[in-house]
């Protein structure tokens, strides 16, 4: 369900060169040189924010962690990665592909389920990631069992199974 559009009035910058208009608190200007913008086209995901699909907010990054799905074993490296960051908002996107921290409505900070950048700073990559269909969860490697001598296949890991 979507949330009412957000009638308050947006700032919207651009990157120096660039050809869209972003909200301040965008990851897309992460690293980047900005101006005001003047009636170019918004970014799509800023679009959306503003179109009413907007953002979840969180009282601190321990709440927004777990919800965003950031790898347990990470959290330490994220905290570390983000522990002189000044920030006074917390708040996920609906889309859930980030977190992000700012500071007086400007980004200064995003946490994405395999990395932390930092706004002037640099970007942390997260090893407890594992991209693939189960969502990113690090997950142990199947275990088989024998191959049976009779018919060639797999056994189960318990080891009995019918033969034909």
């Amino acid at each position: 369900m979507a949330a009412a559009p957000d009638a308050r009035p947006h700032s919207l910058v651009k990157i120096v060169g660039g050809d869209r208009a972003h909200l301040t608190s965008c990851g897309h200007l992460f690293g980047k040189e900005v101006v005001p913008a003047a009636g170019e086209q918004v970014c799509d995901l800023c679009q959306r924010e503003i179109d009413g699909f907007g953002r979840t907010s969180f009282p601190d990054l321990d709440a927004a962690l777990p919800a965003m799905g950031v790898s347990s074993t990470d959290w330490p490296a994220v905290k570390t990665a983000l522990s002189g960051v000044a920030h006074d908002e917390v708040f996920m996107p609906y889309s859930r592909s980030y977190i992000a921290l700012n500071r007086n409505g400007q980004g200064v900070a995003w946490v994405g389920k395999n990395y932390v950048d930092v706004a002037g700073g640099t970007r942390t990559e997260l090893p407890g990631y594992a991209s693939g269909p189960r969502g990113g969860t690090v997950t142990a490697e199947p275990r088989y069992g024998e191959v049976c001598g009779t018919c060639f296949m797999t056994k189960p890991v318990g080891g009995t199974h019918d033969c034909w």
